[in-house]
C-alpha cells in the first residue's frame, strides 16, 4: 500500500507545483524577449513553439508587443508578437 501512496504522489508531484501558475506559450515561428513583472522584474527570450510557466498576478510584457496580467490556470499565447490568454 506504501508503494502505491509513493507512487501516486510522484506522479501528482509536477501537478501540485504548478498550481496557482499560468502558461505562455510561444506560437510565432520565432524568438520574442519578454519581461515578467512579479516581486521584481525580469527579461528573457521565449523560444518558438516553448511553453513557460508564470506565477499568477505577475505581469507579462512582450518587446514591441502588448501585456497582461496572468490569473492562475491562464493558458497565454503569444501570437504576431503580442499576448493573450
Amino acid at each position: 500500500m506504501k508503494k502505491y501512496i509513493a507512487i501516486a504522489l510522484f506522479l501528482l508531484a509536477p501537478t501540485l507545483a504548478f498550481a496557482g501558475d499560468a502558461s505562455i506559450k510561444n506560437t510565432d515561428s520565432s524568438a520574442h524577449d519578454i519581461k515578467i513583472k512579479c516581486s521584481s522584474t525580469t527579461s528573457r527570450s521565449i523560444q518558438s513553439s516553448t511553453v513557460i510557466k508564470v506565477k499568477e498576478g505577475c505581469t507579462v510584457s512582450v518587446s514591441g508587443g502588448n501585456s497582461v496580467t496572468v490569473s492562475s490556470g491562464d493558458s497565454c499565447k503569444i501570437k504576431g508578437g503580442n499576448i493573450s490568454c
